[in-house]
């Protein structure tokens, strides 16, 4: 978890793909026409930055699950939690152990 917290969020990727999209959809509405290998070139480089996006989002539904995984664990952790205290398990076998003593009338 700690290098999902230390690492830097790929949100610039996507930014730059809306950019590069919306600069592409401003030029084709205007005026002018354009080489189909420019077009072609453009192309291949949305392409590219989708499939690159794909591949984070993979990894974010990745580190998403392990997050999940992790806080089922620590939930199902805190529902059970053990008996980890030393002191109060002694404390509660000597009570048990006194109690028959105590209720035992005197010989």
């Amino acid at each position: 978890m700690r290098a999902i917290i230390e690492r830097r969020l790929p949100s610039f990727a996507p930014v730059l793909s809306m950019l590069l999209f919306a600069g592409l959809a401003a030029r084709a509405q205007g005026p002018g026409v354009q080489a189909p290998a420019d077009l072609g070139a453009k192309i291949e480089v949305l392409t590219h930055s989708i499939q690159e996006m794909q591949g984070e989002l993979e990894q974010s539904r990745a580190e998403i699950q392990q997050l999940r995984e992790m806080i089922a664990q620590i939930l199902r952790t805190q529902a059970n939690p053990p008996r980890t205290n030393a002191v109060e398990e002694h404390a509660a076998a000597v009570e048990e152990a006194q109690t028959p003593a105590a209720a035992a009338p005197p010989a």
